[in-house]
């Protein structure tokens, strides 16, 4: 048998006035918490609490029992029309419990400018890309994609808030035989949606080998990145001819869902 909302809502006024007192629906029945910290359980219409040995001298009557079957035991409080009692038992109880942990923010809507993940190489790539002028991002091809470690890190790092708009871009795709426009395209989509100029060449941005090197033969490939590297460094002296580059001003994103 579930917790009765009216039985819940009475735990929580019984705790309040020593914190933040909050019930959470979980496994069928309710967690309640004080300022971020599970302190207590609420199961068909019991009320339980964490057991510490710091509440243990607090209580009337101690009674150990699991909540529901295969829980750990909780201290079961019978007594839950004192309100001062039960107050009393909160306090102690969430004096030793953890901190809550931090939830993970959303670096873009707190504008970090960095990515929350810290543990990794996608900040110090932040970093660069705010520096650069330009972007160059060369991969091979896995199952007609690029890399997915090159995917992961690009997106968070456009997502988090690089600086990148404006900034020319280019693709590079290498493969042993297939799959290399698709890769060069789907590179492509992420400068699209960040307003950055997409550099071209004379043919899509791809060239063939398989080992170490061995693109070095692909001479139409050859040619075709030494024209990309051309238009790369001519489009860069245009931009930044006068010193301060002149770029287009931005209306202000307009989003709207298609299901709504």
């Amino acid at each position: 048998m579930a917790s009765s909302k009216d039985f819940v809502q009475y735990i929580v006024d019984q705790c309040s006035g020593v914190g933040d007192i909050i019930a959470k629906k979980m496994f069928g029945d309710y967690g309640i918490y004080c300022d971020g910290k599970l302190f207590g359980l609420i199961c068909d219409d019991n009320f339980y609490l964490k057991p510490t040995e710091a509440v243990r001298p607090l209580l009337r009557k101690e009674e150990l029992r699991p909540p529901y079957d295969g829980a750990k035991e909780y201290f079961y409080i019978a007594d839950v029309d004192d309100h001062d009692y039960l107050s009393k038992l909160v306090v102690e109880t969430c004096k030793v419990l953890p901190a809550p942990k931090q939830k993970r923010k959303k670096c873009q809507m707190k504008q970090l400018s960095r990515c929350v993940f810290d543990d990794d190489v996608c900040n110090r790539i932040v970093e660069k890309l705010n520096e650069a002028d330009a972007l160059i991002v060369g991969s091979p091809v896995y199952y007609g994609q690029p890399n997915g470690a090159v995917m992961a890190v690009l997106q968070r790092a456009f997502f988090s808030g690089a600086k990148v708009q404006n900034k020319p871009a280019a693709a590079v795709a290498v493969c042993r035989r297939g799959g290399a426009s698709a890769a060069y395209q789907t590179l492509n989509i992420m400068f699209e949606m960040m307003n950055m100029p997409i550099v071209t060449s004379q043919y899509w941005n791809i060239a063939y080998g398989r080992t170490p090197g061995e693109v070095a033969q692909d001479t139409e490939g050859m040619q075709t990145m030494r024209t990309l590297a051309d238009n790369m460094a001519w489009l860069l002296k245009k931009i930044h001819a006068n010193g301060q580059p002149d770029y287009p001003e931005r209306e202000e994103w307009q989003g709207m869902n298609f299901i709504r």
